[in-house]
């Protein structure tokens, strides 16, 4: 059910009316999922959509690009994936203070070379702020943090994650 809430979500931000609205933004960049012992980075992927000029609809996908070694434990994010409900507040003419909450779920593996590996899955409440500053109207820099409330034992207290991304707004005039 978790997963096709966000997937409902993703279907309708990046659908073709989407790219017709005056405010679809895509962007991309790297994120730190900093955890208890470990700090695992990606590429990070978002499509977010607003509705009006407050609120909006996120998607994003974080694909692993770098993991750790703790206690001779190879540790790596696979993959994570969440949908979101925005607010933003233009703050200036070119930025912008938002805020999110929304729902996510996330691969992470660990290895022991020579014994073996196991994947966990976990999934939970996300919620973060952000900023967003556009040098043209079409071409800006976000920067955000999220919590990551994972629902899972293996993962003690959650992730905290780090994004900084290029961000592309079509339509812009």
């Amino acid at each position: 059910m978790k997963k096709l809430i966000i997937a409902a979500i993703a279907a309708a931000a990046l659908s073709p009316a989407a790219f017709a609205q005056t405010d679809f933004r895509i962007s991309g960049g790297y994120s730190a999922f900093d955890g208890d012992d470990a700090t695992l980075g990606a590429i990070t992927a978002r499509g977010t959509l607003f509705f009006s000029d407050y609120i909006g609809a996120e998607v994003e996908g974080h694909f692993g690009v770098s993991g750790e070694e703790i206690a001779g434990v190879d540790i790596d994010l696979d993959n994570a994936f969440a949908g979101y409900a925005v607010a933003r507040y233009p703050a200036a003419e070119n930025f912008e203070l938002f805020g999110r909450v929304g729902y996510g779920t996330a691969t992470i593996s660990g290895s022991i070379s020579g014994i073996g590996s196991a994947d966990v899955d976990v999934d939970g409440f996300a919620y973060g702020i952000g900023a967003q500053y556009f040098f043209t109207p079409s071409i800006g820099v976000r920067g955000d943090i999220t919590r990551f409330e994972v629902n899972d034992d293996d993962i003690d207290g959650g992730l905290d994650i780090y994004s900084i991304s290029a961000v592309y707004r079509f339509g812009a005039k």
